[in-house]
Order: C-alpha cells, then structure tokens, then sequence
C-alpha cells in the first residue's frame, strides 16, 4: 500500500533564500545536478546514469512551499511520469529554514530508494542555500571583526562589531568569555590592556559550510613580531553575522 516517505533538514538561510533554489532555474541546477531544470510549469531531472525524472509543477507559493509531480522515463523504480508528488514546505526558524520534504505515494521499498537519493539532494540544498548567503558576508564579517580588534576607540568599535556579531553573539577562547555584543565590546577593551599595541591580523582565506565557518588569524606586536597564532571556528546568523565564536590557539 502507497505511503509517504517525509524528510526535514535546517538549512541556514531565510525562507526567500531557499525557495530561490527550488524556483529559479539555474539555481535548481546547484543542487539537483546540470541535468535538472524547472520551469515552463514542469521539473525534469536527468541523471548522470541515464535515468530521468519527470513532472509537472503542481503548486509554487513563494517563500512557503512547492509541489510537483514525480516518476520516470520507462517507468524506472516503478514510477511512471508524473505519478507521485513531492511536497517541499519552508518554515522560518532561528537559524535561518527547517525544509520538510515529503513524496506522496510510494511503497516501503520506494521508499527506502528515494530516501538516499532525497537525503543527499535536500544535503546539496542546504549547501547551496547557505553558499548564497555566506560566500560574500562572511569576508565582510571577518574584516569587520578584525578592525574591531584593533580599534581603541569604544564608540567605533560597537559600530564595527554591529555590522559583524550578532547582539547575542557568543565568544569564547582560552582566555574568557563574552555572552553577546557588549560583553564583546569590553572584553576587547580588556585584551587591548593586557597587551597594549598588538594587532590581529586574519590570515589565508575565510571558509565556510552549511552556515559554519573558520579562520586563521595571528596577533602581531607593536616591534613586529608574531606573538600567537590560531584559528576561529562557529557559526553564523542568517544575517551573515557571527552568532559563536571559538578561538582556538596553535600550540607551539
């Protein structure tokens, strides 16, 4: 008897995000493979086997939720063109989109197949999805956080730490830890004290995945030399700001 095989994934990136990927041609391409295409009132997804997916787009509320048929050319799996659907529903969460997907009409080994395949795409999905927001802002957010660092200034350093840290962002390295954006605030305050003159400097290439990040920075002294190296890990906001920071230092 014909069941429903139903998925979620959080994905960190707001619902209008997400929905650009299930909606947007070239998008949908990003993680459903250069074979796939959506539009003209159909899905079509040709994979690298030979197989081919089929349907029609039955439903498309922008941001919330989209629906379309599903089966396959020569009836692979059991399924003809068009013969199931699959509903992907988008809903607002704190990270960012809790996506539940779920394929109408299959039978308990259809479903134990398509729950691979679903798994791995709705992964892709979220890795896309979270790219988007994250390729750009995270650069912008590492610049941002390093000057702030480096600004003796109180009143300069909030606004640098407003474009990059959440207000209830949480920093925490060997040294201490600040429970949001204030605490951050004075908790620099107090670093530029203990070490007067030094600068941090972020080094190689800011990277990120699903929403998480890490970056390599040093410290340097006012004479020049290298006092501490390591490496920052968390993860952001969907804004594209950082909402945890952990600092880890390189031993010697």
């Amino acid at each position: 008897m014909p069941e429903n095989l139903t998925l979620t994934i959080d994905i960190a990136a707001q619902p209008a995000t997400v929905f650009q990927f299930l909606s947007d041609p070239e998008k949908f391409k990003q993680w459903m493979g250069p074979g796939a295409n959506v539009g003209d009132g159909c899905i079509t997804v040709q994979y690298p086997a030979g197989e081919t997916a089929r349907g029609t787009l039955r439903e498309s509320v922008p941001g919330k939720r989209i629906a379309f048929g599903w089966g396959y050319d020569q009836g692979t799996h059991g399924l003809a063109p068009d013969s199931t659907t699959v509903v992907i529903e988008l809903e607002p969460i704190s990270i960012g989109t809790r996506v539940t997907l779920t394929h109408y009409g299959l039978d308990a080994a259809q479903q134990a197949e398509h729950a691979k395949g679903w798994k791995h795409y709705l992964a892709q999905l979220a890795g896309a999805a979270a790219g988007a927001v994250f390729a750009e802002a995270l650069p912008k957010s590492v610049e941002a956080y390093v000057a702030a660092w480096n600004e003796t200034d109180l009143a300069k350093r909030a606004e640098l730490l407003e474009l990059c840290w959440e207000e209830t962002g949480v920093f925490r390295d060997s040294m201490g830890v600040a429970e949001g954006r204030i605490q951050l605030l004075h908790y620099i305050a107090g670093a530029q004290q203990f070490v007067p003159g030094f600068r941090l400097e972020a080094s190689g290439t800011p990277e990120h995945c699903h929403g998480h990040y890490r970056f390599q920075w040093l410290i340097r002294l006012p004479d020049g030399s290298v006092m501490a190296r390591g490496t920052n890990y968390g993860h952001m906001a969907p804004t594209g700001r950082f909402q945890l920071a952990i600092g880890f230092g390189d031993r010697a």
